[in-house]
């Protein structure tokens, strides 16, 4: 890159006096804005929002669609959108031609602006994470990235930048809140990506939403100002993935999608049945076998249905259970009980 690099601006938040006057309350209201929301409702401009998910549940290569579809002024989930000034994205786990780079490359957008820590032969990586070494490394990054006032950061991931004591709820809190000033002042939009831990097994164990997954203290989830989540089909036991968002002022919304076998980007899920040729001619005969919904079939007789088709072991035949679930083919249409899909779900758009 260039070496001139815009420097921070500052922040158009005024700043609050030590003792109020009660007469001066409309000096507390923040000038408006030149810039608009990156999504309205739901992404203001200068927000700083959290995306969680699982581990390798497709969180990158989701993000790397929506930059898109901000780049071309298109809408995410059905709402309408305004394209940032510039876009771009800080990667802290990954080297950038290994993940981040692929995705990008197969979403359309291969020439995004971007600062990855790991291609940095130069960065003292124990150095930088010693105390009070995150907030000046997030600065640098940003420096690097030199994107204009108006522009929105994706921040993969940006657990680097928060805290090494993630279950410590001040220390989380002084990291996001510092993470938030460091993006007022470059007058950035902020998307950082976290992660949150699998289901737990026991049912009675299990958190009731999504986003409580979220590994560390809850101060992640209260100080962002939109919470997303980002679940896989293994997580939720679905034929697709499920997404979420929980804006601070606006309805919470719950949106559908399955990845694209070739790509592996991210597509509306409609709720059609896939394309049987993906399965084994045994697996397809267990389809048939099935009757049709909304009657169901138990465990105790899918599994041997399938260990007598495929000559599979038991434990083999719930593998080859779950490639069913997986395919849309067939749905748990509640515990213990399997039916053959409709294909009427409604599908919710990526789009």
């Amino acid at each position: 890159m260039a070496s001139s690099r815009p420097k921070p601006v500052q922040a158009n938040t005024p700043s609050i006096p030590a003792s109020i006057p009660p007469s001066t309350d409309s000096a507390l209201i923040q000038p408006p804005t030149p810039f608009l929301d990156p999504i309205p409702g739901i992404i203001p401009f200068g927000s700083l929002c959290l995306l969680v998910g699982p581990p390798k549940c497709g969180k990158t290569a989701l993000l790397a669609s929506w930059m898109v579809r901000w780049r071309d002024s298109l809408t995410i989930c059905g709402r309408a959108t305004n394209p940032p000034v510039a876009l771009g994205i800080i990667t802290t786990d990954h080297k950038w031609a290994l993940n981040q780079g692929l995705w990008f490359a197969r979403a359309g957008f291969p020439d995004i602006p971007h600062v990855s820590l790991r291609d940095d032969a130069t960065l003292k990586w124990r150095t930088a994470l010693k105390h009070g070494g995150p907030d000046k490394l997030l600065d640098e990054c940003l420096h690097k990235l030199a994107l204009p006032p108006g522009g929105l950061v994706v921040i993969d991931v940006a657990g680097v930048f928060i805290s090494n004591h993630l279950n410590d709820y001040n220390e989380v809190l002084a990291g996001m809140g510092s993470m938030s000033q460091a993006i007022d002042r470059y007058q950035l939009t902020g998307l950082g990506i976290g992660h949150m831990g699998k289901q737990r097994a026991d049912p009675k164990e299990r958190y009731l939403r999504p986003h409580e997954r979220i590994l560390g203290s809850g101060a992640q989830i209260g100080f962002s100002d939109t919470t997303m989540y980002l679940l896989g089909p293994s997580d939720t036991g679905q034929p697709y993935h499920t997404f979420g968002w929980l804006p601070t002022h606006a309805p919470e919304g719950e949106f559908h999608f399955h990845q694209n076998s070739v790509t592996g980007l991210f597509e509306p899920y409609t709720g059609a049945l896939e394309d049987m040729a993906a399965l084994s001619p045994e697996l397809i005969r267990v389809v048939d076998a099935f009757p049709p919904p909304p009657q169901t079939l138990p465990p105790g007789q899918l599994v041997p249905l399938i260990m007598a088709a495929c000559a599979v072991s038991e434990r083999t035949a719930y593998d080859r259970l779950e490639d069913l679930v997986l395919s849309g083919l067939i749905t748990r249409a509640r515990h213990g009980a399997f039916m053959r899909a409709t294909g009427d779900k409604t599908p919710c758009s990526l789009q």
